[in-house]
């Protein structure tokens, strides 16, 4: 949908299909004999998989199950390459609030590589699941897969089937510059945050969902008077002073419930109604470079 509408932010997304609901058009990329259009190649995934399961490329619509949730993509045919193998690339983002959205990109990941050199697929090559799939799972059992052996990011990991984040980042900085290397990193970023962006309302939900009764958590516990929340010793002056603290506006309170309401000195003060942020969501975001 946010590919739709905004073509231009969201050209790093291949055009994706949700099937079956979207059956009707995804046919149309096909003629009448059943054969994609343009002899593209489509990658299709199981709606509820994971490790590289029930995923397969086809040219053929009679190949595309018509009953089953599965999504379907364009496939990427030139991918970027490391030592003639396709990989992709795992990024993690933290979501510590939706509401603010705050989220920050992890400065490690991992590079995930198949283990059969990349060919462009035929006939004869469009089924190998080591040359296409970049899954560890798939991956693993392979003859040609070779361990990680370096103890440290840092460490050479040439030959390895799975590298770090940033051992690529660093091949990126000695093959192509610093100036690429920032561009990169940079356009990394971009993609993690446009693609939370488009599922902010299924976040704002589930995040509802898990903190609702920690709405009052503040911003910055340190900010609120102690002396404003329990009066335990009945003294006047005090009662005076908790009152006049919660009276004092900084502009800082949001919430569900107002906060505007005057104390008539004879109640409680209510705690700041403030946001703060919380451990939410770690996401992990597969990206290809072509």
């Amino acid at each position: 949908k946010m590919l739709k509408l905004f073509p231009k932010e969201y050209s790093f997304y291949p055009k994706t299909w949700i099937l079956p609901g979207e059956m009707v058009d995804f046919r149309q990329q096909f003629d009448s004999n059943g054969n994609s259009i343009g002899n593209k190649i489509y990658i299709i995934k199981p709606d509820a998989g994971c490790q590289g399961r029930g995923i397969f490329l086809t040219r053929t619509f009679d190949n595309v199950p018509t009953q089953e949730n599965v999504v379907a993509q364009v496939y990427i045919k030139k991918p970027l390459l490391l030592d003639g193998f396709k990989f992709d690339l795992r990024l993690y983002c933290l979501v510590s609030s939706v509401r603010p959205l705050r989220m920050y990109l992890f400065h490690d990941g991992l590079v995930r590589m198949c283990t059969e050199e990349y060919v462009k697929p035929t006939k004869q090559n469009i089924n190998n699941v080591c040359m296409h799939l970049t899954n560890y799972a798939v991956n693993k059992h392979n003859e040609n897969f070779q361990q990680p052996s370096a103890a440290s990011s840092e460490e050479s990991q040439d030959g390895d089937s799975k590298r770090s984040l940033l051992w690529f980042m660093n091949f990126i900085r000695k093959e192509h510059g610093d100036s690429k290397a920032d561009w990169l990193w940079q356009r990394m970023g971009i993609l993690c945050t446009r693609t939370i962006l488009s599922i902010v309302p299924i976040l704002s939900r589930e995040y509802e969902a898990h903190f609702k009764s920690f709405s009052t958590v503040p911003v910055d516990i340190s900010s609120i008077p102690t002396s404003g929340y329990s009066n335990s010793t009945g003294d006047s002056s005090s009662d005076q002073q908790q009152t006049g603290e919660a009276k004092k506006g900084d502009g800082n309170n949001v919430g569900d419930r107002s906060n505007s309401e005057q104390d008539d000195g004879n109640k409680s003060p209510r705690m700041p109604k403030l946001r703060g942020s919380r451990c939410f969501e770690i996401l992990g975001f597969d990206g290809m470079i072509d």
